[in-house]
This record gives C-alpha cells, structure tokens and sequence, in this order.
C-alpha cells in the first residue's frame, strides 16, 4: 500500500487556486444565496433559518463538479461516510452510529440511515439503490435521528435526493457527456439528458435518461481466469414525471427506473507468495478469482405525491411501490477450503433477493399564518422479500464416496442433504413485513425569537419469517416460522431562540430506531458458539434505539456573506444489532450493548467576492462501547467504520472569458482511519486515513459548457471496506484511482 500523504499537503491545491483567484474584496450588495429545504415536510423554509444540522448540495454545485452518484456527492458533507463493497453495495454511516458491517446474506438486517427520493424512501442496507444523479434540483443531509417524521431506518439521520419538478414555463432540456481514463485502468464513459415538456399552464412533463460505463482498475490473476481491469460496471436509467398544478390541488406522478451490472467488485488482496490460493496476486490492484463475480440491481419505482389546500390545513398524500432485484455471485473457494475437507476448484455463492414494497403516507398540517405550526399524519408500509442462495462447489458427491463414506446424497447427481446436486448450502428466506405508523409535530411561537417543538411517532410493526435451509453445511434440511412483533414509540422535543436576525441557537432531544429481525441459516453444529453469545438458534434479535443530546447554532455574519453553523452532540445507541461471524463459517446476529458518541461539527461558507466562495466542513466523533456482550466487544471498545475525523472543503472561482465565463473548482475531502470490526477483537484489520482533491476547470458560452475534471488528483490510496471474515486473508474494497476527464454540457 502507499503511504497516505498528510492532509495539510492535500490543502495546498486549495490554497493554489486562492492565489490563482486573486484579491477577494467583497462587494456590497453581494450576499450568499439563500437555500431552501423541505425536510420539515412543511414546506420550503430557509436553511438558515431552520434547526437540526442540515447540509444541502445545491443543484449548480453537483453540476459543476459534475456529480454522477452516492459517492461522489458524500465527500461534500463530513460526517457522512460509507461502507462501499463495490457499486450498489453501500452501507451509509452517519455521526458514527454504526456497529457492524451489513454482510451480503443478511437479509433482515436494516439500514441506520434513511435514503429517501423526494418523498419515496428506498433504504435497503447494503444494496441501497445508487440512481444517477440527473436533474437534481437539491440533495439534503440531515444528521441525527429523524424518528418521529420518517420513522425507522433514520435514527443515524437521513439523506434526501429532491428531485427538479416539471415546469408550466417554457420548454427547456440539457444534454451532457463525458469521457475519462482511471489510473491503472480502463477508459470510462457517460451521457445523460433531460427534458421539460409544457402542455399547457396546469400540466407539464419532465424526462430524463442517463447511462453510465465504467471500465474498471482491478485485474484478476487468477491463472486460467486473468483478465484486466475485470470490476468494469453498466449503468442505464431515467425517470418520467408529470404534473398538475390547480388552485388548490397539486398533484405529480413519477415512475423511476435505474439498471446496473457489475462485473465484479472493486476487490484486491495484498501479495502472500506463500498461500496456495492468492499466491499470484504480487501488486497493487490485483485479485484472484477462481469464478466470475457479478453483481446485478434492477430498481423500479412509482410515486405518486398529491397536495390539496384545504384552506387553513394542507392535506398531503404520498403513494409509493418499488420494487427491486438482486442478482449476485461471488467467489467463495477460500471459505470452503479453510472449512472442510473438501478439495473443489472452485465454490460458486450465489444469492437472488427481491424486495417489493407499498407505502402510503398522508399527512394534515397547518396552512395558515399563527403562534401553533403543526403537522399529523400515518404511515404503513408493506415489504415482500424473498433471498434465496446456493453454493455449487463441484465433486462435493463424489468427495464423500472417495473418503470411504456412505453417500449422503441418492445419487452423484441429485439433490444432497436437501441442496441441489454438489451445493454445501442452499438456504431460502421468505420475509414479510408491515408496519403501521402514526406521527406528529408541533411548534408554538411564544414570541417572535422563540420556540418549541414538540414530536412524537408511534409505530407498530410484524416481520412473518419463513426460512429454510439445507445441503451437507446445515446437516440436512431444517424449517423455520417464527412472528416477530413489536411497538413502541419515540418523541422528540426541541427549543430554538432567534439571539439577532441573523443568529439562532437550538437544543433538541430527540430518538430514532431500527426494526428487528429473526436468525435464520444457522445450523445444529453451531448451537455451542451460539449459545456461549447468550443468543438462541433461531431466536429474535429485537429493535435498537437511540437518544440524542444536542446544542447548536445556525449564524450569518458580514452582512451574509458568511454563514457558520455548528452543533454539539451526545448520544446512546442502545441494543445495538450487529452480526457476529462464528467459526462454524454462519454468522448470528443478535442485540449487543451500547454505544456511546460524543460528536462536534461545523459547516463554514463564505462569499469573499461575487466571484470567489470558500466552503470548509468538518464533524468529529468520539465513539465507544459502554457496555459489552462477551465474545463481541468489550467496554471502551472502538466500534467499526468509524473515522473519528472527517472534514471537507471547496474554493469555487468564476471569471469573465471572452464571450463567456471560466471557472476552477477545487474539493478536498479528508476521511480518519477506522476499524473493521470491534477494536478488542485480535482479527482487526484497519482502514487507513486519506485525503482526496478534486479539481475542476470549465468554461460557459451561449448554454454549452466544458469541462476538465480529475478526481483523486494525488492518486491517493482509498479503502472503502475490508472484508472481516476471520476465515479468509483480508480482501480490501478499493476507491477509485485517479480519474482525469473532459464533459460537454448543452442547455437549451
């Protein structure tokens, strides 16, 4: 691995492109434009003046840096992070509130952090879907629990893709693409357009299309299988959306769809010329993969948000379905080897998950200028998930013959223990879940400066698990039904006082949760490690909560041209679901104690001149277990994937050109170190700091624009997950590489 470079050195390129900017001498009528959020689901409401710690990526800012999806828009805002195991395989971390890596055949395992398309939540941890980022008009981040409005899946916070709205105006569209070559790597490529369609002064129609090609940086030496830059990846998608805008009904419809094929993750395994299996691995950028790894998401979804102005009170109807399929395949030789006896060439995982889901949420809120701001609503949501998986490892049959064993399975080609013909394991989940929800909040005015807020949901909830297992590593078939039910409720309450006009502070409590789950595929064999946890074969693991302490302040100085937001935090993530691999080569998952966070963060904007803004963020976390479960972590122990400091900065500078304007942007962004796993456990392995720059130039004339663009500028070393499968040699998710390109943009 290289040696990460200092942060301090990565800052230069920002200091460079301040020089190259020139004197900074603010102008008198110059002021930072205001931003707009609707993550109260109240309506627009100014950043500034809103409390909670809020970022929010503005549309021009993703179009300059030319933003294509999660990962890219997650290096503007500290604090956020994620725990990438390759494209669509992303576990969202936020504020440190995290206790586990969200592994490939945990099905009932759920997301800490809600991802939501406009009012669509699409969470599914770990296969959260990464839909381009095309004709955005705003993303927001709001960190900390969001319980009592978006309910479970958002105790860690939320992350809100707002998509642009059809528009009665004019016609308009943009089209843009852009070539690029990765280091080490292959070329990569991307279009993507959109469209505005009037049909008359009430009803509009908005399209947009993307597709997205990646060639790939990781070379796979397996010998026999040796192909170059295999972890190459396709992405197409769009969505349509139209809309009615009346007096008082306002209605928009909008069907997405986002396809993605991964030929193989961004996998690498450091050099061992002395084991067997990944002895040709000898650099950088290098696996071994005995079968082809795949990873296949196909994501459909409708949404339907309705409003009408009942006059003093605003009915609100939010109808969604989606639907979402996982294919995926992935080299498991080294697991089976270091399990059994078995000597396969290979061994084949392979899991198929669907999830589909219907949700309905309708909200009353207040509609009228007074000293009581409210909102009521319910919620219900129904998921249908079905994971199924098989682990073809041929000669497995004929392994038992050649040993001198009875056969246990009829015969050399049929079903085995219960599996189909030479699989170890075949297991399938059927998982269906509902959940009913009511919620409500409440602001009273007591003076003009301040306020108090008031919250509560209340949620019912009943997971119907039907799950199956078989093949020669279950020891046979073995069934399973079990009724997991649970409800609960979580309030909220928070003070926010107006201190000048442009200066507000805010104290809130408030509490988030995460909905439980049933063990399933862990066989007899492994009864005594399971039960050495205090857990159960079986048995339930039950929801985990979180209550949050925080100050902060939202302020604007130098007659807003500066903006400086700050908050403070402490928190108690109590029952922490997390799973635990076991030497049997199962995992259990179960509730394991709690974790404290003590956190600081800041977000700093300032507009030096009409043509020069300088953005710095950071957010700090002290994060450890408070209480333990023997045989997971121990007290004081650091959890995983947590960096204790996370920073991000930009400078964005524009001047008049000839006929048009040129601009340079610079973004740095700044990850810790962090831990797979607990840090008592002697398996851990860690994830190394680094610091990424990217740079931007461009130049606009007559609606085109065009672009030169590198991302990872230094070449910096990224690590996004290290597999903590204690039976296996580390196998490290790599960052992208260096990536230098050109795009063109036209709007007309």
């Amino acid at each position: 691995m290289k040696k990460p470079e200092s942060c301090l050195y990565r800052l230069q390129i920002l200091l460079l492109a301040t020089v190259f900017a020139g004197p900074s001498f603010a102008q008198g009528d110059t002021v930072l434009e205001e931003i707009v959020v609707t993550a109260n689901k109240r309506g627009a409401v100014s950043l500034q003046d809103t409390a909670g710690s809020i970022t929010a990526i503005t549309a021009d800012t993703l179009e300059r840096t030319l933003a294509e999806g999660f990962e890219d828009y997650i290096k503007m805002v500290p604090g956020l992070t994620s725990v990438s195991s390759g494209p669509g395989q992303s576990q969202i971390v936020i504020r440190g509130v995290n206790a586990v890596r969200i592994i490939h055949n945990a099905p009932q395992t759920r997301s800490l952090a809600g991802l939501y398309i406009d009012e669509m939540p699409i969470s599914v941890a770990g296969y959260n879907p990464d839909l381009g980022v095309v004709d955005i008009e705003r993303i927001e981040v709001l960190r900390g629990p969001q319980g009592t409005l978006y309910g479970a899946s958002s105790m860690a916070g939320t992350i809100r893709v707002v998509t642009a709205k059809p528009d009665t105006e004019e016609f308009s569209g943009n089209f843009g693409a852009n070539v690029s070559h990765t280091e080490d790597g292959d070329i990569n490529h991307r279009v993507k357009g959109s469209v505005n369609v009037p049909f008359s002064d009430r009803v509009a129609m908005r399209l947009n299309a993307y597709h997205t090609s990646k060639g790939g940086f990781i070379d796979n030496v397996a010998p026999g299988m040796e192909e170059e830059d295999y972890n190459s990846e396709e992405i197409f998608g769009g969505r349509a959306q139209i809309a009615y805008y009346g007096d008082k009904l306002n209605a928009v419809a909008a069907v997405m769809y986002n396809d993605l094929e991964s030929d193989g993750p961004p996998d690498e395994y450091l050099p061992n010329p002395d084991d067997p299996v990944i002895g040709a691995v000898s650099k950088e950028f290098e696996t071994v993969k005995l079968v082809r790894d795949f990873y296949n998401q196909d994501f459909f979804a409708f949404n339907f948000n309705l409003d009408y102005d009942l006059g003093p009170v605003l009915f609100t109807s939010a109808t969604s379905y989606f639907d979402m399929e996982v294919v995926k395949s992935l080299d498991d030789t080294y697991r089976v080897l270091a399990v059994t006896p078995i000597r396969a060439p290979w061994s084949d995982y392979q899991a198929w998950d669907t999830s589909e889901s219907v949700i309905q949420e309708i909200r009353l809120s207040s509609n009228n200028d007074s000293r009581l701001e409210w909102l009521i609503g319910g919620y219900y949501e129904a998921n249908d998930r079905e994971f199924l998986q098989t682990q073809p490892t041929p000669g497995l049959n004929a392994f038992f013959v050649s040993i001198g064993r009875p056969p246990p399975c009829p015969t050399l080609t049929g079903p085995c223990f219960g599996a189909v013909a030479d699989s170890v394991f075949d297991g399938t989940a059927t998982i269906d879940s509902e959940q009913f929800a009511a919620f409500g909040e409440a602001t009273y005015h007591f003076t003009d400066a301040l306020r108090l807020k008031l919250g509560f949901r209340y949620f019912d909830y009943e997971n119907d698990v039907y799950l199956l297992g078989s093949g020669v590593a279950n020891g046979g078939v073995s069934i399973d039904e079990d009724l997991l039910k649970e409800d609960d409720w979580v309030p909220k309450v928070e003070v926010s006082f107006d201190v000048s006009e442009d200066h507000m502070v805010y104290a809130t409590y408030s509490e988030g949760y995460r909905l439980g789950g049933i063990n399933g595929f862990v066989p007899e064999v492994c009864r005594a490690e399971v039960e050495a946890l205090g857990s159960t074969l079986s048995g339930p693991f039950h929801s985990d909560s979180l209550e949050n302490y925080e100050i902060g302040a939202k302020t604007s100085w130098l007659d807003n041209r500066l903006t400086a937001n700050l908050a403070v935090y402490y928190n108690e993530f109590d029952d922490i679901q997390t799973n635990v691999p076991l030497n049997c080569g199962f995992f259990q998952e179960l509730n394991a104690g709690k974790i404290e966070n003590t956190g600081f963060e800041g977000d700093f904007t300032f507009l030096a001149s009409e043509a020069l803004t300088l953005q710095f963020g950071f957010a700090y976390v002290d994060s450890e277990v408070a209480s333990s479960i023997p045989g997971v972590n121990a007290d004081g122990d650091e959890p995983p994937y947590i960096p204790e400091f996370t920073a991000s900065g930009s400078v964005d500078y524009s001047m008049p050109l000839g006929n048009g304007f040129g601009f340079i942007r610079a973004d740095v962004r700044h990850v810790g170190s962090s831990g797979n796993e607990f840090s008592s456990q002697p398996t851990i392995s860690i994830l190394p700091s680094y610091t990424i720059v990217d740079l931007t130039l461009g130049y606009e004339m007559n609606n085109w624009s065009l672009s030169v663009f590198a991302r990872n500028l230094f070449d910096d070393d990224v690590i996004t997950n290290i597999d903590p499968d204690r039976i296996q040699p580390d196998q490290l998710s790599r960052g992208l590489p260096r990536t230098i390109g050109v795009g063109v943009t036209k709007k007309f």
